[in-house]
């Protein structure tokens, strides 16, 4: 596939960028880098499949992303002010799915963590601001349902 096919594809996608394109790659001539730049693009999801991982299951994530529509959360990131954290292992996941757990672990990178809550933020498939406040207190774990 050509750089030009590449970009009338992405294009294409952009113009209709209120419909999530999920992509599932099956086998290793994938071309990877396409499926992940059109589902973000999108706010979809990418799976990608090889011999020795299952199909259903993510074929089973890519049904629910489609089925959460605009209840999903997309682009998810970590604010909290004064204070620099990231994710550990440095990357959320693309997509929050309504109902599904969500595990974050943050690391202080600078600046002082006091009592205090890290925020969740992220948008609604429909383009709707999403946040949730974590409390945080030193090196305690917070459940939040």
């Amino acid at each position: 596939m050509s750089g030009s096919e590449e970009r009338e594809i992405l294009d294409l996608a952009k113009r209709h960028g209120d419909v999530p394109v999920h992509c599932l790659g099956i086998g290793h001539g994938v071309h990877r880098g396409l499926l992940t730049e059109l589902s973000k693009a999108t706010h979809g999801l990418v799976q990608c499949v090889v011999e020795s991982s299952g199909i259903a299951a993510k074929a089973g994530a890519l049904k629910k992303a489609a089925l959460a529509g605009a209840g999903a959360v997309v682009a998810p990131r970590l604010v909290c002010g004064g204070v620099l954290v990231r994710a550990v292992p440095h990357v959320l996941p693309p997509r929050l799915l309504p109902g599904e757990p969500v595990h974050v672990l943050v690391e202080v990178t600078k600046g002082e963590l006091k009592d205090g809550t890290v925020q969740l933020r992220g948008e609604r498939g429909d383009g709707k601001p999403w946040a949730m406040s974590l409390p945080l207190q030193g090196n305690a774990i917070h459940q939040v349902s």
